[in-house]
């Protein structure tokens, strides 16, 4: 019998978690990016990160560092299609790991459960020791956001 996500984070709250394997450096284009500091296994939890949740649905954010920055879920309830979906500002390294260049091309997946407070980072592929953790946040945020001017 597998674990839920909320006694999985709970468990985390309180033994605690530690994620200094991780490296914020700067990139060439994208400012700040999140780097691994050790070789990462497919599959492997990169990171937890504690989230803000927001009270303004997607919808109704104006300020640009805000929707530049949070984390939108959207799902396929009425909420959220009238609204937008809620919007999370992960903490930790959360909102700094950068978009990849193509969706084929990143390396983790991210989960949000803002029910939760909650966003988790999950390896897609092997990732090496001194690699750019790189997730896809969609090709509208890449060309707004990510693309080389």
């Amino acid at each position: 019998n597998q674990p839920s996500k909320a006694e999985i984070w709970n468990k985390i709250k309180k033994d605690g978690y530690n994620n200094s394997h991780l490296i914020v450096k700067d990139t060439e284009y994208k400012g700040l990016g999140v780097f691994s500091g050790k070789d990462i296994k497919k599959d492997e939890v990169i990171e937890y990160c504690h989230a803000i949740v927001l009270d303004w649905r997607q919808k109704y954010v104006n300020d640009m560092s805000v929707k530049k920055y949070a984390y939108w879920h959207t799902c396929k309830c009425a909420e959220c299609a009238t609204h937008g979906g809620t919007g999370l500002i992960l903490l930790g390294n959360g909102s700094i790991y950068n978009s990849s260049d193509a969706e084929e091309l990143r390396n983790a997946n991210f989960f949000l459960y803002p029910g939760l407070g909650l966003g988790i980072f999950v390896a897609n592929k092997n990732i090496k020791k001194g690699q750019e953790i790189l997730t896809w946040w969609g090709q509208d945020y890449y060309d707004f956001w990510c693309k080389k001017k």
